[in-house]
């Protein structure tokens, strides 16, 4: 088990839910992780980086969008040279 799976667990555990509802599937890791990098890059701030991570958390939470949509609205916007497919 890795740290974030840790980490995870535990605040599952402490709020009483599935571990499983936490969990980060490594498909979307990898575009979480883009997106991260995204803000940074673009925006010279390496504090947007979870800022942004929230955000569109949030985001597929209320509408039910697939985070690769979401990312892909983020790259659209910034014109990321260094596009990956999600």
């Amino acid at each position: 088990m890795g740290w974030i799976d840790e980490v995870t667990d535990h605040v599952a555990q402490a709020r009483g839910i599935d571990p499983a509802a936490l969990r980060v599937p490594p498909a979307e890791a990898g575009v979480i992780l883009d997106v991260a990098r995204i803000a940074a890059r673009v925006s010279g701030a390496r504090t947007n980086a979870p800022l942004l991570s929230y955000a569109l958390g949030k985001a597929a939470a209320l509408t039910g969008a697939p985070l690769a949509d979401l990312a892909a609205d983020v790259r659209a916007l910034t014109g990321d040279p260094d596009q990956e497919d999600g």
